[in-house]
């Protein structure tokens, strides 16, 4: 590559091919995968649909007797306590189900391991950020943040630990 001026604008996709080699199954698996892409993209988009990340809301009057907007983090935080919250849990479940089976497939040690291998970040790069977020040591403004994270992180963790090791 360091010889071929050409490949090295491609460097760095090459790199992340080499690098996540050992977690592709054969052909043919890749191919069986492949062909559940729809089916194994199903949470997400039932997620991404309900949540209606573009859906416009009408302005409310606060407790206070202010007419506030409301946006999707608001509408969230109401979608949360409403009957579609079993609908999100369950679709939520569905996704990290799915990638537990996926990094197991493709032999990586954890969910997290494989989502991570995309974007080049090491688990323990991410674990350091986390508990930067958790303990407080991010910056202001940052804890629904914190709570955020740590829902899910505890989400993730009961489901992955529920179906065992990857």
């Amino acid at each position: 590559m360091a010889a071929d001026p050409d490949l090295a604008a491609l460097r760095p996709f090459l790199e992340l091919l080499l690098e996540t080699r050992a977690h592709r199954p054969a052909p043919e698996a890749e191919a069986t995968l492949a062909s559940l892409d729809e089916v194994l993209g199903l949470p997400s988009t039932v997620y991404s649909r309900t949540t209606g990340a573009d859906a416009r809301f009408a302005p409310v009057r606060d407790t206070d007797g202010r007419t506030v907007e409301v946006d999707p983090s608001s509408y969230h935080g109401r979608l949360a306590t409403s009957p579609s919250a079993e609908v999100l849990a369950a679709t939520f479940a569905a996704e990290v189900r799915k990638n537990v089976a996926l990094a197991r497939l493709r032999g990586y040690p954890s969910a997290t391991a494989m989502l991570l291998a995309a974007d080049r970040v090491s688990p323990d790069l991410y674990d350091q950020i986390l508990d930067a977020v958790l303990t407080g040591v991010a910056p202001a403004g940052t804890e629904p943040l914190r709570r955020a994270v740590s829902y899910v992180a505890g989400l993730v963790e009961e489901l992955e630990a529920a179906l065992g090791p990857a």
